[in-house]
């Protein structure tokens, strides 16, 4: 490589550089030390390596909130199992995690969702019941706020 040619990647980077504060090809050309030709030809080459430049961040943000936005729908999946949330309180939020998801992908946001909640309804064991009444008859207590301990 010539010494002129180890230069060419900085000039063209200056070359972009000056032309974007809006200074004539001709200024920018003498400023370099080259021709108003070669000037020009750094500007556009300067002007396309940001370009891709732009376009590569842009993916890469994209890619950021893609990864952001599955993790936190995991999150808070794996949330509502040890919770026991139903599924109908956390419909919305994902719902809305999908149609950002799908504004990032552009593609389809869902438009309807049928939301089933498949665990099992929590029962008392009767033992427990017939136990936690006679501790209330025992006492004398009534049960908190006349709570039957049944579901």
């Amino acid at each position: 490589m010539t010494g002129q040619d180890e230069d060419r990647p900085r000039l063209i980077a200056r070359a972009w550089e000056l032309a974007e504060a809006g200074h004539s090809v001709r200024y920018v050309a003498e400023a370099i030390g080259r021709s108003v030709g070669t000037a020009h030809a750094y500007i556009r080459e300067g002007r396309e390596a940001a370009q891709w430049v732009e376009l590569l961040d842009r993916a890469e943000e994209r890619a950021r909130a893609r990864m952001r936005l599955s993790m936190y729908a995991d999150w808070l999946m794996t949330e509502r199992q040890a919770v026991g949330g139903s599924a109908l309180e956390y419909v919305p939020v994902l719902l809305k995690i999908e149609e950002r998801l799908a504004r990032l992908t552009g593609s389809d946001a869902p438009t309807r969702v049928a939301v089933s909640d498949q665990r099992d309804p929590v029962t008392v064991d009767p033992a427990t019941v017939a136990a936690i009444r006679a501790a209330a008859e025992l006492t004398g207590e009534p049960l908190p706020d006349g709570e039957d301990p049944t579901p």
